[in-house]
């Protein structure tokens, strides 16, 4: 692989990365999580799904997706996280060798148009889509201005203005 990929490149491998994790061909010792918070310099804390609920790890960008504004990553995202072959999620003894100072690759950012399509498929729990956006949503919120020509009392006009 190139040693410096632009940032369409870029963007085309997490794409294609996406879309092969949504066909089911996840390879083996990858799981879904979903981003909690960004702790710096390209390092997060995910939430995987575990023995009992959820379980938060760090994970870090592959060195591809890592130049700023190439592939963005926020909380709620979903993302495939490289943990090895024989980790398994659903086994104490493995939850209880993960340190706090383990970091695991993230190999795959999802839309989330996937997400909702892997939720439904059953494949990644119901939390790990929740509080994100759908595409076809906008977010509402903001201030609104009246600019309506009702003069209230009290209100200054042009004329009084000049008259001070």
């Amino acid at each position: 692989m190139p040693r410096n990929l632009s940032g369409k490149a870029c963007k085309e491998i997490a794409k294609r990365r996406g879309i092969a994790a949504t066909k089911g061909e996840l390879g083996e010792g990858m799981l879904f999580a979903r981003v909690i918070k960004n702790v710096g310099q390209d390092h997060f804390t995910v939430a995987i799904n575990s023995l009992h609920g959820a379980f938060e790890v760090r994970a870090s960008l592959k060195k591809c997706f890592r130049s700023r504004g190439k592939t963005p990553v926020t909380p709620n995202t979903v993302v495939s996280v490289l943990f090895g072959k024989e980790f398994d999620p659903m086994d104490q003894k493995d939850l209880d060798s993960v340190k706090s100072s383990d970091h695991f690759p993230i190999e795959a950012i999802l839309t989330p148009k996937q997400a909702y399509a892997l939720q439904k498929k059953g494949e990644i729990p119901e939390w790990m889509v929740q509080d994100m956006e759908k595409d076809d949503e906008k977010k509402e919120g903001g201030v609104e201005f009246d600019y309506s020509e009702d003069k209230k009392e009290g209100d200054l006009e042009d004329e009084d203005i000049d008259d001070l």
